[in-house]
C-alpha cells in the first residue's frame, strides 16, 4: 500500500465495516427475500459504518443538503430533538413538526410558503410506535412535494422500506451498538447525485459509497424492476 492508499484508508477506509452484517442490514430494511451479494440489484445500496448512526446522518446531510435547501423533521417530541441538534451542526435551516401534536394535521397546508424545503427527515426512536406512525401523511408529503425521504432509526426495526412502500431514499440505522456499528441503504441515483456535494472532506458520501465498492466486481448484473 503506497502514502496515497495509506491516507486514503486512513481517512475514510477505517470508517468503514465489513460487509459480514448485511443479511441483518436488510432484514432492517425489507422482509422480501434478497440475495446479498446482488442486491444491488434493486436499485439501493447498503454501506456499514465503523460509527454511531449520528455520523452516517450527518454525512448523508453535508452531502446531499445545499445551503439554500431547508429541510422539514417529523417525529416525537424525543426524536425531534436529538435531530434538530443533528442538522443544527450542519448549520442547515429546518423545521420541526411533532406528529402527536394538532398542528400536524395542517403541515401540508403551509408547505407551499416554504418551498425551499426539500428533505424531510423522519426520526424513529424507542418512544416511537410502528403503528402510529403517520405513514400515509408523511408518503403524500413526499411524492406532493417531491421531497428526498430520510428515515433515522435509534431501535432496530423489521421491514421498514416495505412499511414506507419503498419510498425510502437513505435509511440510517444501527447494527451494533458496543462497538458503535452502523448502516445506510441508499437508493443508487441518490447517491450518483452526491458526487463533488459534500460541504466536509470526511463526511463524503459519494467517497464511501465507491469505497465500500472497491471489491465489486466489473460484471453485474441489470436492475430489477
Amino acid at each position: 500500500m503506497n502514502t496515497y492508499e495509506s491516507n486514503f484508508w486512513n481517512l475514510f477506509g477505517s470508517s468503514l465495516a465489513e460487509n459480514s452484517m448485511d443479511n441483518n442490514v436488510i432484514q432492517m430494511w425489507s422482509n422480501r427475500d434478497f440475495n446479498v451479494s446482488r442486491f444491488y440489484t434493486t436499485g439501493f445500496e447498503t454501506i456499514l459504518f465503523n460509527k454511531d448512526q449520528s455520523f452516517v446522518l450527518e454525512t448523508v446531510l453535508a452531502s446531499t443538503v445545499a445551503w439554500d435547501n431547508e429541510i422539514l423533521i417529523a417525529g416525537n417530541v424525543n426524536s425531534l430533538e436529538k435531530l434538530c441538534k443533528y442538522v443544527s451542526k450542519q448549520n442547515l435551516t429546518y423545521y420541526g413538526s411533532d406528529w402527536n401534536s394538532e398542528c400536524w394535521n395542517d403541515v401540508d397546508d403551509i408547505m407551499p410558503a416554504y418551498s425551499n424545503i426539500t428533505h424531510l427527515l423522519v426520526g424513529i426512536d424507542s418512544l416511537t410506535s410502528m403503528d402510529n406512525i403517520p405513514v400515509k401523511k408523511l408518503l403524500q408529503l413526499t411524492a406532493k412535494h417531491k421531497l428526498t425521504l430520510i428515515v433515522y432509526c435509534d431501535i432496530p426495526v423489521t421491514g421498514l422500506n416495505d412499511i414506507f412502500n419503498d419510498a425510502i431514499d437513505y435509511m440510517i440505522g444501527i447494527s451494533s451498538f458496543e462497538p458503535p456499528k452502523s448502516f445506510l441503504v441508499a437508493r443508487r441515483n441518490k447517491l450518483v447525485q452526491t458526487e463533488g456535494k459534500s460541504r466536509s472532506f470526511n463526511m463524503d458520501l459519494y467517497t464511501y459509497w465507491q469505497w465500500s465498492m472497491r471489491d465489486r466486481t466489473s460484471i453485474i448484473e441489470p436492475m430489477k424492476v
